[in-house]
């Protein structure tokens, strides 16, 4: 599908990654940043159910969260919480003392 392509190509831009299943994308974030739509790291967009799909529409949306971009976790507590969550002890580690704050997603 053309459309995941572009996602993909324009997530991989950024530092994050796609990964796809039946009938989601989740959009991750990459280490150290959460999506600021929802905080997370993150955004999952689900395209279809029982064989019907929806992919324009919910790219659409995906696309409206997306473009708030990304943002730097600074917290120490925040970051050991998504660390737990992640079940990853180095979440975030290479980009400790990063001055990037704020990615803006590309809008291609």
């Amino acid at each position: 599908m053309k459309a995941i392509e572009k996602l993909q190509r324009q997530l991989e831009e950024v530092g994050a990654s796609l990964d796809e299943y039946d009938f989601f994308v989740n959009c991750d974030a990459p280490s150290g940043y959460v999506w600021v739509a929802n905080g997370e790291t993150n955004i999952p967009i689900h395209f279809g159910a029982h064989g019907q799909t929806w992919l324009t529409v919910a790219l659409k949306d995906g696309y409206s969260r997306l473009n708030m971009g990304l943002e730097k976790v600074e917290d120490d507590a925040r970051i050991e919480e998504i660390r737990f969550g992640l079940d990853n002890d180095d979440w975030g580690k290479e980009i400790k003392h990063n001055s990037i704050k704020f990615i803006q997603f590309p809008k291609k």
